[in-house]
């Protein structure tokens, strides 16, 4: 069909997406591998998130069992000049 203005405009029959699925192995396929692809991209985000918390802790944990020995160390060291020093001057994130 033609419009006034000139432009063509296509008419497809009312069940011409029902053809060409039924035809179509990758368009019968595309609503369920749009899905997987939503949970995947769901999933990675969760693993990701859940290794960063557990990454988090883990150098937390790392620290206070450092801090903890290094005041054991601290009471058989008094001469020390670096014992008189608070924890946080002597660990810093970039020592790692």
């Amino acid at each position: 069909k033609v419009t006034r203005d000139g432009e063509i405009l296509y008419s497809y029959p009312k069940n011409f997406r029902s053809v060409v699925r039924s035809k179509s192995v990758a368009i019968r396929l595309e609503p369920g591998i749009a899905k997987t692809k939503a949970v995947a991209a769901y999933l990675v985000r969760v693993g990701f998130g859940t290794a960063l918390i557990a990454s988090i802790a883990i150098v937390f944990a790392a620290i206070i069992v450092i801090s903890t020995s290094s005041s054991n160390d601290r009471d058989n060291r008094r001469s020390s000049s670096s014992s008189s020093l608070p924890m946080m001057f002597r660990i810093s994130p970039f020592d790692l």
